[in-house]
């Protein structure tokens, strides 16, 4: 037999999260249901089935790329230094894009020799794109900037709104009664409830039985708003004494531009029939 239990607490929508602190998890039970499902049913490690694989599975982001163009100050000139050296503040550099100047001489890219620069005169530099390593060769101290000049580098780079939730092997998720808290294997936290419990192969004599909750928990992860909605499932082995739980995660991981599925188990529980209240 199944029967839909409704908490006093639900989910307002399935995109919506809600943060609880710690005051509110000892009310977590006050909107349980007494159904015989135990309070901390769901609580647990979860990974991947093969507990080696990345839980958040089909990752796909949308990147939005956006293109920046910034300058940095490489150097004063004191008249007689003719080697400067350093790094860019933003990288990877578009190729392409590196202008240094000190109001006089000015450095540009080589077309057929990327990462090197030149200048008239004979006046050369480096620019490594990746680790945004930049030198300058002005050849002698006859050819070296003026006391004073400023020398300054100027660049673009790209930013990506993407992230990687492909590196979540793992959620110790905390129930206690409708809240729930997850915390993945890098310390990200996400907070929420859990909306309507479908209990299932409900008897009249014992509990707890096998049980869907649909939950929705929010966070962040890598700096971006995180939300994660979908089930949590127990399936009991009543055949087993004490009864075996069985708990399954599905769903789905939600950011902007990006989207996973989330696929997960927890070791499997034991608990002794109570009686049904």
């Amino acid at each position: 037999m199944k029967k839909l239990l409704g908490l006093s607490v639900l989910v307002a929508a399935i995109t919506m999260g809600f943060m609880f602190g710690c005051e509110d998890w000892e009310k977590g039970q006050d909107d349980w249901n007494s159904s015989g499902i135990p309070a901390d049913y769901f609580s647990g490690v979860y990974s991947a089935p093969n507990g080696e694989d990345a839980i958040v599975l089909n990752y796909n982001t949308n990147d939005i790329v956006k293109t920046h163009s910034w300058t940095d100050t490489v150097g004063v000139g004191d008249g007689s230094k003719f080697l400067f050296v350093a790094t860019m503040t933003h990288r990877p550099i578009l190729p392409g894009t590196v202008v240094v100047t000190d109001g006089t001489t000015v450095f540009t890219e080589n077309d057929t020799n990327p990462g090197t620069l030149e200048a008239s005169g004979g006046k050369s530099g480096t620019i490594d794109y990746k680790t945004g390593d930049l030198s300058l060769d002005y050849v002698n101290a006859a050819g070296a900037p003026a006391a004073g000049a400023t020398i300054q580098a100027t660049y673009e780079y790209e930013t990506y709104t993407g992230s990687s939730a492909s590196t979540i092997y793992s959620f110790v998720v905390f129930q206690e009664g409708n809240h729930l808290q997850f915390r993945d294997n890098l310390g990200n936290l996400y907070t929420g409830s859990i909306g309507s419990v479908e209990v299932l192969d409900q008897t009249t004599t014992v509990g707890p039985w096998s049980a869907i909750a649909q939950f929705s928990v929010a966070g962040t992860y890598s700096g971006r708003s995180v939300q994660i909605v979908g089930t949590l499932e127990g399936e009991v082995d009543d055949d087993a004494s004490p009864h075996i739980v069985y708990r399954r995660m599905y769903g789905t991981w939600i950011e902007d531009n990006a989207t996973g599925n989330v696929v997960a188990v927890a070791p499997a529980i034991t608990y002794y029939p109570v009686a049904a209240q």
